[in-house]
């Protein structure tokens, strides 16, 4: 049965989905293929609870043997393991007043659609960046911060062009995934960094010109009217500003965390909420309000979470970025395909 909101029909049952479909084709960490978005994750949700298993076999390190038929072939273990994913319940709510803005036109309906779908696109963004921000903890304190390139300094006044984003920081960067260097395909940082880069001239806006997907260079290190989606070494950029900016408190030093990822790098899956769309008439304001339930996990392949501080029912922004709430589990630190880069500008 359709429900009003400000006044539109909206069947929950095909809004919901809908509007999910939107957010995923708004979201830069899907389009550029960070993002892994399957029905085998959403799978593993259908299931219930809070956690998610899964396992994976480790990869094996022993070397082959010459044949012999006088000596027993050495039966080598195969080992598995068990990443854990948390299931994310999150919701939102709108009054009317808010969305009056947002759904006028002439199509208010697919207003509505593409206002909630941004909005949880950015939220799953943010989402991310808190996470990373928690497991790279865990690797610096755990892991000898071996996926961690650091060229920054404390002290704001004695920074040099060697602390700031260059070009072979990035490629020092990628080389901590030694031979699954090639794996990465993008980079998240934030703008400051990214200007940087753009000031010297690395780079390079593409954009799509025809239904095949090819594409063409735009501009080259052109921050002024340049079109198109910023690439650097052939690799998607995404700027946001919700990457960490950490003030130093020396000289004005801050700090810019920027990240690369793989393709797949990270688990997406979601199922409907019970109510994935619920409308209230709040009679004291006069306005109708529409709440938005999600449940979904958005996991970092290989770094298991811990649950180990989780107050409530869902783990908060603060939460993800915990260093406690993360512990790598592939034995191999090149499958995890994802770095952080520090610098300071």
């Amino acid at each position: 049965m359709p429900l009003l909101v400000a006044g539109i029909p909206v069947t929950p049952e095909t809004f919901a989905p809908y509007v999910m479909h939107k957010a995923l084709s708004k979201s830069q960490l899907v389009s550029s293929g960070i993002i892994d978005k399957s029905p085998v994750f959403d799978k593993l949700i259908s299931g219930g609870g809070l956690l998610v298993d899964m396992p994976f076999w480790m990869e094996p390190n022993d070397d082959s043997e010459i044949q012999s038929d006088t000596v027993d072939a050495t039966v080598n273990s195969i080992t598995g393991g068990n990443d854990k994913a948390r299931v994310h319940f999150r919701r939102s709510a709108w009054g009317a007043s808010d969305l009056a803005g947002q759904i006028a036109g002439s199509d208010p309906l697919e207003n509505l659609a593409n206002m909630l779908a941004g909005y949880w696109a950015r939220q799953d963004q943010k989402l991310l960046i808190n996470s990373l921000t928690g497991l790279f903890a865990d690797n610096l304190a755990n892991d000898a911060g071996d996926l961690i390139l650091d060229i920054s300094i404390a002290d704001g006044a004695a920074v040099t062009a060697s602390n700031k984003i260059i070009g072979s920081s990035i490629i020092d960067a990628k080389s901590k995934l030694g031979d699954n260097h090639d794996l990465l395909t993008a980079i998240v940082m934030h703008s400051v960094p990214f200007h940087q880069l753009e000031k010297n001239s690395l780079i390079e806006y593409v954009r799509v010109v025809n239904a095949a997907g090819v594409t063409q260079s735009v501009s080259e290190g052109s921050p002024n009217g340049a079109q198109g989606v910023p690439t650097i070494f052939g690799r998607r950029v995404i700027v946001d500003d919700s990457c960490p900016a950490v003030a130093t408190g020396l000289g004005g030093g801050v700090r810019y965390s920027s990240y690369l990822f793989g393709s797949g790098a990270v688990a997406m899956g979601e199922v409907p909420s019970k109510t994935p769309f619920e409308v209230a008439r709040n009679a004291k304001r006069g306005i109708d309000e529409l709440y938005v339930n999600r449940q979904f996990i958005l996991h970092p392949r290989g770094i298991a979470w811990t649950n180990a501080t989780c107050a409530g029912s869902s783990p908060t922004f603060a939460e993800v970025a915990l260093a406690a709430n993360w512990n790598r589990v592939w034995n191999q630190k090149g499958d995890v395909r994802i770095v952080k880069l520090v610098t300071n500008g």
